[in-house]
């Protein structure tokens, strides 16, 4: 009791200092260096990376529900798909705002001190939920650095959700958001109906967003999170070379120092663990939610396709 009181006070002391700080900062949102990604595809590991290597602070998950305080009341949800000509001056106005550092938070600011915001000209932000609007988001932000996408297999992703917990409820299927933005769903609608697993619901979520994002792949930095494993300083310093930046990148920059979400890691079979928990059966039916979203990247293998 004591501490969460403890915890509190500090979280609204914070608070108050980050609203004051955003007075100071202005970010050209085309100027920040972004990472795309999937919920426990790997990006808390690689924003940290970045972040001792760059010295930049970091904005956060900007679509997290419970970060942004005006994507409730928008009717943003998780699952959100966009198409470049959707209307959404609304969410347009919130984007900028908090790309620009107007929005400043303990959540969205966790890993930093207010100060560390005034210090700089670019932030650093973190997405795991953005792929799906990634096509609305390129045509409304100029990204001027080519972002980073970090795409992890989904078989693995899929596993991890279900470990860690956040996505430890019953399966009723895949709900069809109402109107507005819904035509990606609706197009899809049939097949997302079918699905009778939240395995296979997860790989869809998975197979939506990134099938959407990998038709820009000429606009973007593509990194595997199993090559970022293997080999994190080619990695790491591809994204750096690729964003114009200066800077070598050495054994000193603590490029396997686990992140803070991590759970259940193996260094001996950190990339194919997650197969000794699915079963053939379950392999084939979320193969074939791949297959009917034509995203030919990964298969049943744990590495990637390479083409």
């Amino acid at each position: 009791m004591i501490q969460r009181i403890k915890d509190k006070v500090r979280r609204d002391t914070r608070n108050i200092l980050f609203r004051r700080e955003s007075a100071r900062v202005h970010y050209n949102p085309s100027e920040n260096y972004y990472i795309f990604s999937d919920p426990r595809g790997g990006s808390t590991w690689l924003t940290e990376i970045l972040m001792r290597i760059l010295k930049l602070p970091v904005i956060w998950e900007p679509l997290h529900l419970d970060y942004h305080p005006n994507l409730r009341s928008l009717n943003f949800s998780w699952r959100t798909f966009l198409q470049p000509n959707d209307e959404w001056p609304a969410l347009k106005v919130t984007m900028e705002e908090v790309l620009s550092g107007k929005v400043l938070n303990h959540n969205l600011c966790h890993l930093n001190r207010p100060g560390d915001y005034k210090q700089t000209r670019h932030a650093l932000v973190k997405f795991c939920r953005a792929n799906g609007i990634y096509p609305w988001l390129a045509k409304h932000i100029a990204f001027n650095n080519k972002p980073v996408h970090l795409v992890r297999h989904p078989f693995a992703v899929a596993v991890s959700q279900m470990k860690q917990g956040a996505w430890d409820h019953k399966f009723e299927g895949i709900e069809i958001p109402s109107a507005p933005f819904n035509s990606y769903y609706l197009q899809h609608q049939e097949f997302l109906l079918s699905l009778s697993t939240k395995l296979e619901s997860l790989v869809a979520y998975w197979s939506m967003g990134n099938a959407l994002i990998l038709k820009y792949e000429s606009e973007l930095i593509r990194v595997y999170y199993e090559d970022l494993y293997l080999n994190p300083q080619k990695e790491v310093q591809r994204i750096l070379d690729g964003w114009g930046i200066e800077q070598k990148v050495t054994a000193k920059d603590s490029l396997t120092q686990l992140s803070k979400t991590t759970v259940d890691f193996s260094l001996q079979n950190q990339l194919s663990k997650w197969t000794s928990y699915l079963d053939q059966s379950q392999i084939k039916s979320m193969l074939r939610v791949l297959e009917y979203f034509e995203v030919d990247i990964y298969s049943d293998n744990p590495l990637p396709i390479r083409r």
